[in-house]
């Protein structure tokens, strides 16, 4: 019997994403009998107060959302993709008179995406210069676009994004900026998460994303996502992440 439910993906997500979201559907459907429908939305803001509503069953979240979701709502760990894990960095101009974190001042220009992972990340990559977004002249951001362009246009001193919106810029953009520092943590992803009021569902769910990459349309779709294939994903791991990012936070 075919089951309707709405999903959503995370807007820091869908910045890079290519998915084409039929596509994504038809196959879970064929696989699951699990008619989808995408909710979007415009900003993360707007993005997490749906989350507690129960009208998403499925959700592919960032870890900041993927935390919420389990720890206050209940859901369920599905899935992550294998070999990402989200890292920040600290991007300066490649001219720039910084040459080191360590080099950084009071009171310099910082301009930073509000994605919380990279706010985490960012502020642990400050450290060694004894500083932290207090000490700077901020200037914050919804979408990491607006951080590059205020490297380009020299708006800024220092920028700190993503490290996966940065390794797939354009390489004009790439050439006329300078990694200072890159995360390394490997302690963050982002998670596919199944309501639990969709729970029964769980057991074809888990299986179709961890069988993607055997047929054709699968593939192609996970190359969407930057990746070869999905991993399932232990509820302690994902409880571990989100305590982990409680601790930082």
């Amino acid at each position: 019997m075919e089951t309707s439910i709405n999903y959503a993906v995370s807007p820091t997500l869908m910045d890079t994403n290519t998915t084409k979201w039929p596509d994504f559907e038809r196959l879970v459907k064929n696989k699951t009998q699990l008619s989808l429908t995408l909710k979007q939305f415009p900003n993360s803001k707007a993005f997490k107060k749906q989350l507690g509503n129960g009208k998403l069953g499925l959700v592919y979240a960032d870890p900041f959302h993927a935390s919420i979701l389990l720890r206050s709502h209940g859901y369920w760990p599905v899935a992550r993709a294998m070999g990402q894990y989200h890292e920040s960095l600290v991007v300066v101009q490649a001219d720039s008179n910084l040459m080191d974190i360590e080099d950084l001042k009071p009171q310099m220009y910082l301009s930073i995406s509000v994605d919380p992972i990279n706010r985490v990340l960012g502020r642990l990559l400050l450290q060694p210069a004894d500083i932290n977004e207090d000490d700077m002249v901020c200037r914050y951001h919804r979408s990491q676009k607006s951080v590059i362009r205020d490297l380009l246009l020299d708006k800024t001193d220092i920028g700190v994004i993503s490290s996966g919106f940065f390794d797939r810029l354009q390489p004009t953009h790439k050439a006329r900026l300078r990694i200072l520092v890159r995360s390394q943590a490997y302690l963050f992803s982002s998670l596919w998460m199944l309501s639990p009021t969709s729970t029964e569902k769980f057991p074809e769910i888990s299986r179709t994303f961890r069988r993607m990459h055997k047929n054709r349309t699968g593939c192609r779709i996970l190359k969407t996502f930057n990746t070869e294939s999905w991993l399932q994903v232990e509820h302690i791991k994902a409880e571990e992440m989100a305590d982990l990012l409680n601790m930082l936070r």
